[in-house]
């Protein structure tokens, strides 16, 4: 399987935890990956559709895309004149660079996966990369790791910055107790969602009850534990279905559906579309 599994460590190696490109994307070159570590996606010229997880973004000159562990990214579509820096880091990488950072912000970035930067803070994003670029083409750097290490550390405390100053007013940056149990949420459902999408299971995961985790999220997300749980398999469907060659009884298969009808069903259900009609579609865009 291609697409799903295009995933960050089929790029980087212990010898190389960290990678910058420069890409300019054309409707025809438009692939996801999955995060196994972390990206971040600094749009240069241009604009696009990004997706981040579930949701989906309008992204211009000057904007940061941010996606930690295990989080999937792909651009649906995009002007002609798109660009797109991305810097790609392991897990270890993102690991050290944010040991010690509150909880709560990384609820924030999973929520808030999107900065669109001042032009002063354009620039300071922009310098951050080509330090970055030209640690990468020094491959007989002895440090370059640790470099790379501090570099990220402090494009994050930037961003860390800005949501504690600016962000307070329209976003909460402290977690409540509930806030931080639905972001321990969403992340058991990116780890787990193919595999489980019973609510006691997160619910036992969580060590709460399944009644106490439906408040929860109705409280949060405004929806409840089994709607955010199906959206994110809707959402894995949806990429498969546009971007991979598998066959739709593989992608029920993949997604664990006990059978392709039940897999069309379900799919249908959401939205509107059979798979086939779904994939048809796409296509043509």
């Amino acid at each position: 399987m291609e697409i799903i599994d295009t995933r960050l460590k089929q790029h980087l190696s212990d010898g190389n935890p960290f990678m910058i490109k420069d890409l300019q994307i054309t409707k025809h070159s438009l692939r996801p990956f999955k995060t196994d570590g972390g990206a971040i996606c600094l749009c240069t010229d241009g604009e696009a559709e990004m997706s981040v997880g579930p949701r989906k973004f309008k992204i211009t000159r000057g904007c940061e895309a941010i996606a930690l562990d295990e989080c999937s990214m792909f651009i649906k579509g995009c002007s002609p004149d798109f660009k797109l820096t991305i810097f790609l880091f392991s897990k270890e990488v993102g690991s050290q660079a944010m040991h010690k950072f509150d909880p709560s912000f990384f609820g924030h970035i999973i929520q808030n996966p999107i900065y669109r930067h001042t032009e002063p803070d354009d620039a300071s994003i922009n310098s951050y990369m080509k330090i970055l670029r030209d640690l990468q083409n020094d491959s007989r750097n002895r440090f370059s790791t640790i470099i790379a290490t501090n570099l990220l550390r402090s494009m994050m405390l930037n961003v860390y910055d800005k949501v504690q100053r600016y962000g307070a007013t329209a976003d909460k940056v402290f977690q409540t107790r509930k806030e931080d149990i639905f972001n321990r949420f969403m992340a058991l459902i990116n780890e787990h969602g193919r595999t489980h999408r019973d609510v006691a299971f997160y619910a036992g995961e969580l060590c709460i009850s399944p009644r106490y985790l439906n408040e929860i999220c109705r409280d949060v997300a405004k929806e409840s534990p089994k709607q955010t749980i199906d959206r994110h398999i809707i959402s894995e469907a949806k990429l498969l279905l546009t971007f991979s060659n598998m066959s739709l009884l593989q992608i029920a298969d993949y997604l664990h559906f006990p059978d392709q009808s039940y897999f069309g069903r379900f799919f249908k259900h959401y939205t509107g579309l059979s798979p086939h009609i779904y994939r048809k579609q796409e296509m043509t865009l």
